[in-house]
């Protein structure tokens, strides 16, 4: 076992394309996960909404606008390299932190329903670039091995976004007999989601304007 992760880290670092893309991806993956945690807490907190409403944007319009739009992006993505596909999605993500923080700010819920809308939207085509973006650079023999990277990294990614988001936004708050002291910055961390973001869309147009193509051996 050890073995075998130990070549799957060399065939991984041995391959620049994939690994600045996997960090392209990962720049705006942990923004996801940083603003996704908050939205809901953000909508309870600072703009009062009902449990009916923050159910709705973070629940049930998330999935219902990822059916509708998933097609749709399906045919777009069919010409699009996985670079570009993620560049645009990234660049949607940062108007929709944009929204998020706007909204958390003013304590309106209207801003962070067009944001959850417009990431919804967006995770549409991004969920299929999720699922496809490493076939684009992986040798027929490491399909498996590049999925693999890309889940784990992505679960890496998970872990981590939830307790760095609560560290920022809270002063402090009790976990158990546990007190976390964070730096309080409330809504504004959506604006550092939105710069990680765009960071990210930036790195992807910027690997989509050298690529030599898709791995076919």
């Amino acid at each position: 076992l050890l073995a075998a992760f130990a070549t799957g880290c060399r065939v991984f670092f041995n391959d620049r394309r994939f690994v600045l893309y996997q960090i392209g991806f990962a720049l705006a993956g942990v923004a996801n996960h940083i603003g996704l945690y908050l939205v809901p807490k953000v909508l309870r907190i600072e703009a009062g909404a009902s449990e009916l409403t923050i159910g709705f944007i973070v629940a049930v319009m998330p999935v219902l606008l990822l059916i509708l739009s998933a097609p749709l992006w399906g045919r777009f993505l069919d010409r699009k390299t996985p670079m570009v596909a993620r560049g645009i999605f990234n660049m949607l993500q940062v108007v929709a932190f944009a929204c998020y923080a706007f909204g958390g700010i003013s304590r309106q819920v209207w801003p962070l329903f067009l944001g959850g809308a417009i990431h919804a939207l967006s995770n549409g085509g991004g969920a299929i670039n999720w699922l496809t973006g490493s076939l684009y650079f992986a040798k027929p023999e490491h399909v498996s091995l590049y999925n693999g990277i890309h889940v784990f990294l992505t679960g890496l990614r998970g872990f981590i976004g939830p307790p760095l988001a609560l560290f920022l936004f809270v002063k402090s708050q009790a976990i158990g007999n546990l007190e976390i002291v964070g730096l309080g910055l409330g809504p504004k961390v959506f604006v550092i989601s939105a710069v990680l973001s765009l960071a990210g869309a930036a790195m992807m147009f910027g690997q989509a304007s050298m690529d030599r193509g898709r791995e076919e051996s």
